[in-house]
């Protein structure tokens, strides 16, 4: 008889702790498992904002799956369709390919996405705070303008190199303006 395949979308907060609970209650023979994920980690959201002001580094707040992971195969990849009547879920890996992955069991654990709202600019001018590539990109970013501030002679230059908007004042607002305030 074959192991049941359980498949889980979406590698963070969600997806990693099914994962790591079903390997901890199921045996190795009782299923396959399986978690599809464009990130070969599970990044600590609550913590981005202190990354996007220096006081943490990007790796502290990335855990890698397969350290998390003794037993789920990590998909390198994002599903892009799921047919139910199939048990299939087509997914695009990193490289571009894409496969179908068959499952008796799906768990669907995508994520979020970053809310705009209906700000004129922010979708055009506006940084998130939801990878690490954009915290470090704001830190590096303030630093930056800090020191072209440092360096220049022209007051309202330097004015407007100090002067820093944060969209929004839910946690990851609130905890951005606090953390760049230390930085600054």
């Amino acid at each position: 008889m074959q192991r049941p395949r359980i498949l889980i979308i979406g590698g963070g907060f969600a997806g990693m702790e099914c994962a790591h609970k079903l390997e901890r209650t199921l045996k190795a023979q009782d299923a396959e498992l399986r978690l599809i994920s464009p990130t070969d980690h599970q990044l600590y959201l609550p913590l981005l904002p202190h990354v996007a002001s220096g006081v943490l580094t990007p790796q502290s707040v990335a855990v890698p799956l397969r350290r998390m992971l003794r037993r789920t195969a990590i998909v390198p990849g994002g599903a892009i369709g799921v047919d139910p009547h199939a048990k299939a879920v087509i997914v695009r890996k990193i490289n571009g390919e894409e496969v179908v992955e068959r499952y008796d069991y799906l768990v669907l654990t995508p994520g979020s996405v970053t809310r705009q709202f209906d700000i004129p600019g922010v979708d055009r001018y506006a940084v998130g705070v939801k990878t690490l590539a954009e915290a470090a990109w704001i830190r590096d970013h303030v630093i930056s303008q800090l020191s072209l501030a440092a360096a220049s002679s022209d007051r309202a230059e330097r004015e407007s190199r100090l002067q820093f908007v944060v969209v929004g004042g839910g946690y990851a607002g609130t905890e951005t303006a606090a953390y760049l305030h230390r930085l600054t």
